[in-house]
């Protein structure tokens, strides 16, 4: 069996694919750049110290420690490498998101667009990357019969989220080139200071704010999605939650939102919970008490699977 490091080192390589997802660009994977998912200059060195944020550790040793041994120290990533991925090439990633990284946020329904577009394409990326790293783990389940039932599982909802999320992204495509950003509802919150955590990601609610089941993760033709980010902008706070028009269960999860006094911390547990594109402020992190930590740190990472990271 391969040691742990060959098996992280197959699986990074997946996500270090470069292509551009603007729709019908020729730069295949010429001039791809790190595009960021969270503005580096307004967001993430407005929380950075000495030019770096922390994160969790998703790599497979870091989710390994976690998982056997319960060992949760957040890592340190440099301002100009956190929440980047190879999805873009350098004209595309500038000239589509201008409205979001120059402009002032109102938000327009086309910054909407675009900051949900932008997530999107992100959660687009790394799943496929996911799914092209399905023969590293079939490797390992050769000699781990005992993690065959669940590769099995993961492997049939990574490639039908992955279809899923191809739908919706060329649903985007279409409209983006016809400029019709009028598909969208969305929540905005202004917060009068610099958010402590930044994040991006397109997700499936399956649990409102008081743990009611809203829908079933399995029904994957027919689940609802939200997209969420949290960002800074002129030293003032913004959380942007976006979703479509006929999306009645994530109007029905915002509106639950939004029934809570304690708004902000809701959302903090909700990104920790809810997606791995989360950085935050090495400061406020060594504040936080050690329960509090653990707790982050189980949102972080309840979903990843004790059998397959056992070695026994």
């Amino acid at each position: 069996m391969k040691h742990y490091l060959e098996v992280q080192h197959d699986i990074i390589k997946q996500f270090q694919k470069k292509l551009c997802l603007y729709p019908h660009c020729q730069n295949k994977n010429k001039d791809i750049i790190k595009a960021h998912t969270i503005q580096k200059s307004q967001s993430l060195k407005s929380i950075s110290e000495s030019g770096h944020v922390l994160q969790f550790d998703q790599t497979y040793n870091g989710i390994k420690d976690f998982v056997l041994y319960g060992s949760c120290q957040p890592k340190k990533v440099g301002i100009n490498k956190a929440t980047t991925f190879y999805g873009f090439c350098k004209k595309h990633d500038k000239s589509l998101f201008s409205a979001i990284e120059d402009d002032e946020i109102i938000p327009t329904e086309e910054q909407v667009f675009l900051f949900t577009f932008r997530t999107l394409a992100r959660e687009y990326y790394t799943k496929s990357a996911a799914v092209n790293a399905s023969p590293v783990f079939e490797n390992i389940a050769q000699e781990r019969p005992e993690i065959r039932h669940f590769l099995n599982i993961q492997n049939a909802g990574l490639n039908a989220g992955l279809k899923k999320l191809e739908k919706i992204y060329l649903s985007f495509s279409e409209n983006l080139m016809k400029r019709n950003y009028s598909i969208l509802n969305h929540l905005f919150i202004k917060i009068n200071q610099i958010p402590d955590i930044m994040c991006g990601g397109l997700l499936y609610p399956d649990h409102d704010f008081d743990r009611n089941l809203i829908q079933d993760l399995t029904d994957v033709d027919i689940l609802e999605w939200v997209s969420f980010t949290i960002f800074s902008q002129y030293g003032i706070g913004y959380i942007l939650f976006s979703w479509e028009y006929e999306s009645t269960i994530v109007l029905n999860f915002i509106t639950n939102l939004l029934t809570h006094s304690n708004i902000i911390n809701r959302i903090v547990g909700f990104a920790f919970e809810y997606t791995e594109n989360i950085v935050f402020s090495p400061q406020w992190w060594n504040k936080l008490s050690p329960a509090k930590q653990k707790d982050l740190c189980f949102r972080a990472y309840d979903n990843y699977h004790y059998d397959f990271y056992s070695e026994n």
